[in-house]
């Protein structure tokens, strides 16, 4: 799983953040900070992470069950082969 963070500064000056999927899609994001929130950021991709290990969403970062477990955006999950 590659989960990766970032962090941007908005053209107004207020900070957001996302955590993106193997696919560099956002999972979860917030925003319109006058600082970078670096323990919401680390907390959000940790539950991002945990959600993928008990089965909740896909190693693309999808939802496992519902209506939402098709594919949405059309990624692949993460090939873990090599």
């Amino acid at each position: 799983m590659s989960y990766t963070k970032t962090v941007y500064q908005a053209d107004d000056q207020t900070w957001s953040w996302a955590v993106l999927d193997p696919n560099q899609q956002p999972i979860i994001q917030g925003g319109g900070y006058a600082h970078v929130n670096a323990a919401e950021i680390a907390a959000a991709r940790e539950l991002c992470v945990q959600r993928v290990l008990a089965g909740e969403l896909r190693s693309d970062g999808e939802p496992m069950t519902g209506i939402d477990a098709l594919d949405n955006d059309r990624s692949l999950p993460l090939d873990t082969s090599h």
